[in-house]
């Protein structure tokens, strides 16, 4: 499992590289002018999401011994599902 998860994160740093060269700065010159605020979204998203897993933590009987840091992490790996495939739902 690791050595797929190092050839993963190898092939991701290589598509981001490859991005960046061919883009160039195109990507960085709306996120240079957008600046700071950028970073407001994401406490404002992660609420929303770790009310979420709460709920969940208060529907399902077994997961009332689940952290709720392993709750979290599952609704944003579901959240980022939902985002790359918007016909499937999940959750």
């Amino acid at each position: 499992m690791r050595i797929a998860v190092r050839i993963a994160l190898a092939a991701g740093l290589a598509l981001l590289i490859a991005l960046r060269k061919h883009e160039g700065s195109a990507i960085l010159v709306p996120l240079a002018r957008a600046g700071c605020v950028l970073l407001w979204l994401v406490p404002l998203h992660a609420l929303p999401i770790l009310l979420d897993s709460l709920g969940w933590r208060a529907l399902i009987a077994r997961a009332k011994e689940t952290p709720v840091g392993t709750l979290f992490w599952i609704a944003c790996i579901r959240e980022g599902i939902n985002r790359l495939l918007p016909a499937a739902s999940i959750g």
